[in-house]
């Protein structure tokens, strides 16, 4: 599976950079979220091939009419599917967006790839353990499994790095930085869009990103896996439990992800 899903990434990530480097449509849904023409040129390439590979795994993603819980709740496995996670930094061309995506079981995200083209960084996982690789216009699905490098593989300094949305703060995400601050922690603020945020945890870049905010299943799913390969966790902060996916509700309950290591040692908001 791993070598068929990079290659239909890697796909996927060239269409986007077409778009990326020309002429982007923006239109504004309902919610007054912005999507673009690559958003939906990748969503149909990726539904297209991964449906060609898999036919009997459905789908859940951002760019589609979704099926009703009625049918979903006997879904045992399922794609969640991002074709850009941070439609913002797109249109902004800043390069921190994201190609998401993973395989849920029964709930929980054991596979994930995530891509950010501009960057030129793919994150996936493989045995129960997550990678980052360096791409270039000569990358395969085998070179790039090849050349991963098994994360964690840094180390945060002696400030308490924590990674924030570039384009969606809050009050609470504030305040709850502020108590660490008060409470003696040297804080360090890395601002990074899409997905990357989970990914600097699971590398150890980052100590935590704290998400006080709304965000849907298609959204972190993909990372959560390369979190979880990493010994990390994305946690609910009403319980402290992983969230799970394909539920009735597709938005996620606010979280944190924390290396296990630390997780639970600093207050919640």
């Amino acid at each position: 599976m791993l070598l068929e899903v990079l290659e239909i990434t890697l796909k996927a990530g060239n269409a986007i950079m077409e778009i990326y480097d020309g002429f982007t449509e923006v239109s504004y849904k309902t919610d007054d979220s912005p999507v673009t023409n690559a958003d939906r040129m990748a969503n149909d390439l990726i539904r297209a091939e991964l449906f060609n590979e898999f036919p009997d795994i459905p789908f859940i993603t951002e760019e589609a009419v979704n099926l009703d819980y009625s049918v979903r709740q006997h879904w045992d496995l399922c794609w969640l599917i991002d074709p850009i996670d941070g439609t913002r930094e797109f249109i902004n061309k800043n390069g921190e967006f994201t190609v998401n995506i993973a395989l849920a079981k029964q709930g929980i995200p054991v596979f994930g790839v995530v891509y950010a083209p501009a960057m030129n960084v793919l994150y996936f996982t493989n045995n129960e353990s997550s990678f980052k690789t360096i791409t270039n216009a000569d990358s395969t699905p085998e070179s790039i499994v090849k050349q991963g490098i098994k994360l964690p593989f840094a180390e945060t300094n002696s400030d308490y790095t924590i990674a924030i949305s570039r384009s969606h703060q809050n009050e609470t995400t504030l305040n709850y930085i502020q108590r660490l601050e008060q409470s003696g922690m040297n804080v360090n603020l890395i601002p990074m869009g899409s997905s990357l945020k989970i990914c600097m945890v699971a590398e150890g870049t980052a100590n935590e990103y704290p998400r006080f905010g709304t965000t849907m299943e298609w959204d972190t799913a993909a990372a959560h896996a390369i979190a979880l390969n990493a010994g990390c966790s994305l946690a609910d902060i009403t319980d402290n439990k992983e969230i799970l996916y394909n539920k009735q509700s597709l938005v996620n309950p606010q979280f944190i992800t924390r290396s296990k290591k630390v997780y639970g040692q600093h207050g919640q908001s």
